[in-house]
């Protein structure tokens, strides 16, 4: 029988996984190796349509990660960010970290280069399909399961829908240089262990406005 994802102590299979924090706080780093990398990798991958000082990047979803990304694209491209939520402490962070604008998704912008959906729902996929432009790129990072249909017609012509899955150990490097350097910061909200289910039910409720840091 194999052990339970949360644990006070994780046997690291080789040294190469380990990477020298250099000052940052244990607890306050820790998502970095998650919604920090992960947001990171999709940023980086949307980078190539977004060269143009003028374009405009649609965040879907400010949370964890999408407050990461907000960051990722003001200091990896020259884009104009625009983040959607319907919690409005969320869109008021968004604003903070240095989104042009924040708003519900039904006051999405009519047409933007590239959407960076971090939640992954049908209806989030069906306003990415409506907004980007043609040519321009949808990234899925969001795992809530959506689906939506494909074919001449369905989407903007020649537009690209990819999906964008964690990162690599050379993205996380990246990451924490960044986070090292002040160049990002994030909301870190500490949990003791014993009250694991608590925070899940906090997270299903959609009662967490940056990340969760369970705590031995």
């Amino acid at each position: 029988m194999n052990d339970g994802g949360y644990a006070e102590y994780v046997l690291v299979p080789s040294r190469r996984y380990l990477l020298p924090l250099q000052g940052l706080d244990p607890i306050y780093a820790a998502p970095l190796a998650d919604a920090g990398v992960t947001s990171y990798r999709a940023v980086q991958r949307a980078r190539p349509w977004l060269e143009d000082k003028d374009t405009i990047v649609v965040v879907i979803g400010v949370g964890g990660l999408g407050q990461f990304a907000i960051q990722f694209l003001r200091l990896f491209t020259k884009a104009k960010v625009v983040a959607l939520d319907r919690n409005e402490a969320k869109l008021a962070r968004a604003l903070e970290l240095g989104a042009v604008a924040a708003a519900m998704p039904a006051e999405a912008p009519r047409s933007s280069r590239a959407v960076l959906n971090f939640v992954g729902s049908t209806e989030t996929l069906a306003l990415a399909s409506q907004i980007v432009e043609r040519g321009g790129i949808v990234i899925q990072i969001g795992e809530a399961g959506g689906k939506i249909g494909f074919g001449l017609g369905c989407i903007p012509h020649e537009a690209v829908f990819t999906t964008s899955i964690w990162g690599s150990l050379a993205d996380l490097t990246a990451v924490l240089h960044c986070a090292r350097r002040g160049e990002i910061n994030w909301h870190v909200e500490k949990i003791p262990l014993e009250d694991a289910n608590k925070a899940l039910a906090r997270l299903r409720s959609g009662d967490v406005i940056g990340r969760l840091v369970l705590t031995p």
